[in-house]
C-alpha cells in the first residue's frame, strides 16, 4: 500500500492537491524443469483503480496517476 498525505498545490500556498492512497500486489510461482528454475510473476498497480493527482510542477499543470496496471514476466535460470 502507498499512501500519499494532503500537498501544496504551489509555492503560493493557494491550492492544495488531495491526498490518496493505491494498493499493489505482487504474486510469483517457482518450479524447477530438469536443471532450470523457471518463475512467473504477475504484479498488479492500484488493484483499486482509484484515481489520484501525482503531483504539481507549481502551476497548472497536475498530471493523473496511473490506473490500474497489470505486469506479467517469465523468468527462466540455467
Amino acid at each position: 500500500m502507498t499512501a500519499v498525505d494532503e500537498r501544496v498545490g504551489n509555492s503560493a500556498n493557494t491550492y492544495t492537491i488531495p491526498g490518496y492512497a493505491t494498493v499493489n500486489l505482487m504474486a510469483r510461482y517457482a518450479w524447477n524443469v530438469g536443471p532450470t528454475r523457471v518463475s512467473a510473476q504477475l504484479n498488479v498497480d492500484n488493484l483499486l483503480d482509484k484515481t489520484y493527482f501525482l503531483g504539481t510542477n507549481g502551476s497548472n499543470h497536475i498530471p493523473f496517476g496511473a490506473p490500474l496496471t497489470l505486469l506479467g514476466s517469465i523468468r527462466v535460470e540455467f
